[in-house]
């Protein structure tokens, strides 16, 4: 199924590109794994990004989605 995503696509792709990296960094090198997938739910399209990574220290979380103003 095809869907629009109205967007500033190079914003999109840099804030993807940060996830992905985040994520590549946090996982073991040998047993890690990172899957990326997309789906349409409730007909939202949504991007997928699953890690077997440390994750986000408890104290950090709070804060982890603030909006970063440059």
């Amino acid at each position: 199924k095809e869907v629009m995503v109205l967007a500033d696509a190079e914003k999109l792709q840099i804030a993807l590109l940060n996830i992905i990296i985040n994520a590549v960094e946090a996982i073991d090198q040998v047993n890690g794994k990172l899957e990326i997938s997309l789906a349409v739910i409730e007909e939202q399209p949504q991007v997928i990004i699953k890690d077997n990574g440390c994750g986000i220290p408890p104290r950090f979380i709070p804060s982890a989605f603030f909006l970063i103003r440059r």
